[in-house]
């Protein structure tokens, strides 16, 4: 195995596994790790080139590369004026450049799938220990004291964790693997629901809806996934059966009985129409379903109107209060409110810290991030689980704030989709059937 593959692996294992809050001088042992892992990161990277004149990715200072420089260089000069003035700096100016420094070192190293492997097998050791917390010993707190205190936290890291494993289960041959991508999977829904975040709920709930509309729509890709959403939607239907009759869960979380009735009727109604659907599908053929492609662009869409809808006007409910089935909508609507009231998201954080120019900024660095994404997927130089994880960060960035434990992963995966050839994380070689029968389509 290659040094820098050894490197990576110890970096995603030591992003995963080190979630202690110490502190040195004053700056998180946190921050401290991330800036050294990504100064060590550099000095290998030029060290290598040095010997080997290997080539990598030159910083061209495209549009994004500008802005991400912008962003790099404002906060350095913005440590050194505050130290200048205080004799000492804002912890998050430090981060911020330390991010943007790892952004650039991971753009111009190769990602490796076998990093994926080793953030799951991470991940899934933290979640033993979140188990063992929440319903064995509520007093145990080892290395989970960042996820214990701040449920947007934990959160995001279980969004991050479930998304990559839902998606190698769905797209890996190998039963061995899909048995334990499975597991995490099934292990991080649980957690999720114990952690009740109504956001975190609704965005992976979205996630199965955008497997299928990144990926090619194989009938075992849509099979499995299909199966991923059914387990992910029956345990949160049952949910309020373990909390309201068992004591299993040591932890504040509350589900209806109702909305649990309700899920369970929609789940069935799925199933019908998605059976019936399937069941008309001839047994030999393998062409990709890019009709049930098409409408689950029109689902997404629609998806996406009513939460915008419960976000924006969800009060007028108050008044329809009396109609079948309102009652619940009312429910999820306002916890849908409360949380987005009672949370800023990385675009108000960014307002409230850098003014109206660093608004301006985000804006146009998400813009220019999209257009790139999209030009490297239409030209299939991207592996379609970082374009999954990449829409899955944008979507939780509206509500949540960027986490020192999440963020840098999602650095260097964000890099590897922007400016890394097309990585295969796929255990087995497909064949070009794809295009062939996108072109017969």
């Amino acid at each position: 195995m290659k040094r820098e593959n050894i490197f990576g692996i110890c970096a995603f294992a030591a992003f995963v596994l080190i979630l202690q809050e110490w502190s040195v001088g004053g700056v998180s042992v946190r921050t401290l790790l991330i800036a050294l892992i990504t100064a060590a990161g550099i000095v290998l990277w030029l060290n290598k080139r040095k010997k080997t004149k290997a080539q990598s990715r030159k910083i061209t200072w495209d549009k994004l590369d500008c802005l991400m420089g912008i962003c790099l260089v404002w906060n350095i000069l913005r440590i050194v004026i505050d130290y200048v003035k205080t004799a000492g700096f804002d912890e998050r100016n430090l981060l911020t450049v330390v991010l943007v420094m790892l952004f650039f070192w991971a753009s111009m190293e190769k990602f490796s799938y076998v990093y994926i492997d080793v953030i799951l097998i991470c991940a899934f050791a933290v979640f033993v220990n979140l188990l063992w917390h929440f319903m064995i010993d509520a007093s145990y707190t080892f290395n989970l004291k960042p996820f214990i205190e701040d449920e947007q936290t934990l959160t995001s890291f279980l969004l991050l964790i479930n998304v990559i494993a839902t998606g190698k289960y769905c797209d890996t041959k190998d039963r061995m693997k899909q048995k334990l991508y499975f597991i995490i999977a099934l292990t991080g829904y649980f957690l999720l629901f114990i952690n009740s975040n109504v956001i975190g709920i609704v965005l992976m709930g979205i996630s199965f809806m955008v497997f299928l509309l990144v990926y090619e729509p194989h009938r075992e890709f849509v099979r499995k996934n299909m199966q991923m959403a059914f387990v992910y939607f029956f345990m949160l239907s049952n949910m309020s059966l373990l909390v309201n009759y068992t004591t299993l869960i040591n932890a504040e979380c509350q589900y209806s009985l109702e909305n649990s009735v309700y899920l369970e009727l929609v789940i069935a109604l799925a199933g019908v129409f998605f059976f019936t659907y399937w069941d008309k599908l001839p047994e030999d053929e393998d062409r990709p379903l890019y009709e049930m492609q098409k409408v689950m662009k029109w689902i997404m869409a629609g998806v996406c109107i009513v939460l915008f809808l419960l976000l924006a006007m969800g009060h007028r409910l108050n008044s329809m209060d009396g109609a079948k089935g309102i009652s619940v909508l009312l429910q999820f609507s306002m916890e849908l409110r409360k949380y987005a009231i009672g949370h800023n998201g990385t675009f108000y954080d960014v307002l409230g810290r850098y003014g109206i120019v660093g608004g301006i900024w985000l804006i146009g660095t998400v813009l220019i991030a999209m257009e790139k994404m999209q030009k490297r997927g239409c030209s299939k130089r991207i592996e379609p689980l970082l374009s999954v994880i990449f829409v899955m960060y944008l979507a939780q960035s509206a509500f949540f704030s960027q986490q020192n434990i999440t963020t840098p992963i999602y650095a260097m995966m964000l890099a590897a989709a922007l400016y890394n050839g097309r990585v295969n994380f796929r255990d087995n070689k497909t064949s070009n059937k794809k295009e062939k029968y996108r072109k017969a389509v």
